[in-house]
């Protein structure tokens, strides 16, 4: 029986499977192999390559259900790996020397959240170029703006998801940032000084660790410092909230009333149990609660860097609840949002009714404008024009033919002028510029982003 959707109906397998227990597990397991190889390298130990490849095997063949059940008899995880492996081979109890629980689990769950970063950084690529595909395909077509949820100015369709690439670019960045902010483990015991090993302890975790990619955390405790880890869970916080921005434009477009885009539905989909016309954007609503979820994840986090001392064990519930959620839950955003943007129905039709909806009101900041450059006071042409865009929604007249009838308003522009006033390619010249100079940036930074992407594999 399913107890948490995220084991289930959130996120993919391949990210599943990086939180899964026996990766986990097996990745402590590698862990004290390679600092126990190193140890012996340094004569700290009596194990002999034989030896060494003996544990390796055993490690192999784990099950981890058997670290589980000696978990419960004994209720301390690291000592119930090392206690299964042991009974797998005596060699294995030469491991741990000079070692506390959290220098393994601790470096274990840096591994890990690397592992799941990546596959966020490659999927949010993934999208920038869907986005970046999108945005080239719709550059010029014009569409209304909004603000208050009430219409504005025209802009581009182009433009308004270049808004989006735009912020997505930058979460590329920092993501990319954030992953070697976050590549620091231990192996310095207890409270992170090496008290035992003392030099010796330092050269060998440096070793330990470069085999892993990592560096040594200076300013360990018990614990790996949690600021960066914090961090980088407030990154997601935001990826995650720009694609429920992104899903609330697709939600709005989609209404009835409006109907610019749509989500795609495929032809076995049913929208609604009771209604058989209904096509909900069912995919955008889930892309914009669990971004709730995630902001709130999140901030428990940040809790987790405020502990007793050098430790204590109040963080270690919340981690094991948020690392893996909201992985998922980001992972689950990801491709939903590919989904929807790469198969997008855009209503040209629908579009241009819109555009036409309010008789020509959004041009009315640019007729302002003009009036101004005539030499008329901001303040009266504003009201001049507020007057005619009145007139044209009373009269059901397009504000052109208003301006027409009135001789005084008329007079004091050129055909050519009245005529660009209400020429949209015109009024769209500057979003359209923006939307490709975006497209253009992140056309630059795709090759770069992939490049950085192989480093890390």
């Amino acid at each position: 029986m399913h107890i948490h959707p995220i084991n289930w109906r959130y996120g993919t397998n391949q990210m599943r499977e990086i939180f899964s227990y026996e990766h986990f597990i097996k990745v402590c397991a590698l862990l004290e192999l390679k600092t126990a190889e190193i140890q012996a390298k340094y004569k700290l130990i009596p194990l002999t390559q034989r030896d060494l490849e003996e544990i390796r095997l055993a490690i192999e063949n784990l099950d981890v259900k058997e670290v589980i059940e000696e978990e419960k008899r004994i209720k301390h995880d690291i000592f119930a790996l090392l206690t299964v492996l042991a009974k797998k081979t005596p060699k294995a109890e030469w491991l741990h020397v000079g070692l506390t629980s959290e220098d393994i689990k601790d470096t274990a769950r840096v591994i890990i959240l690397r592992k799941a970063l990546s596959l966020v950084i490659k999927k949010t690529i993934e999208l920038a170029e869907i986005l970046a595909d999108f945005v080239e395909k719709y550059a010029d077509l014009a569409c209304v703006g909004r603000t208050h949820g009430i219409h504005a100015a025209p802009i581009t369709l182009g433009y308004k998801f270049a808004v989006f690439l735009d912020e997505i670019k930058r979460h590329i960045s920092r993501l990319l940032n954030v992953y070697q902010e976050i590549g620091y483990g231990k192996l310095s015991g207890p409270v992170g000084t090496h008290n035992s090993l003392g030099d010796l302890g330092e050269k060998i975790e440096k070793e330990v660790l470069a085999e892993f990619n990592l560096s040594p955390a200076k300013s360990a405790t018990q614990l790996v410092p949690r600021d960066t880890w914090a961090h980088m869970f407030l990154i997601l916080a935001m990826l995650s909230t720009t694609l429920q921005k992104m899903a609330t434009e697709v939600r709005n477009l989609q209404r009835t009333e409006i109907l610019e885009v749509a989500e795609p539905f495929s032809p076995t989909q049913i929208g609604s149990s009771a209604l058989p016309h209904k096509q909900n954007p069912v995919m955008c609503e889930r892309v914009s609660g669990l971004s709730r979820v995630v902001r709130a994840l999140a901030h428990a986090f940040l809790e987790n860097t405020v502990l007793w001392h050098e430790r204590d064990m109040s963080n270690s519930a919340p981690e094991r609840c948020i690392m893996p959620e909201i992985f998922l839950l980001v992972d689950e955003q990801l491709e939903k949002m590919k989904k929807v943007i790469s198969g997008l129905r855009v209503f040209r039709d629908n579009i241009k009714r819109n555009l036409e909806l309010t008789y020509g009101a959004i041009f009315d900041e640019t007729l302002v404008t003009l009036l101004v450059l005539k030499g008329i006071s901001r303040m009266r042409a504003y009201m001049i024009v507020r007057k005619l865009v009145e007139k044209a929604f009373k009269e059901r007249k397009h504000l052109k033919e208003i301006i027409l009838e009135e001789k005084e308003i008329k007079s004091i522009f050129s055909e050519d002028e009245l005529r660009k006033i209400f020429e949209i390619t015109e009024r769209i010249k500057i979003a359209r510029k923006r939307a490709l100079e975006i497209l253009k940036e992140t056309q630059f930074m795709l090759e770069k982003w992939k490049q950085q992407l192989n480093k890390l594999k």
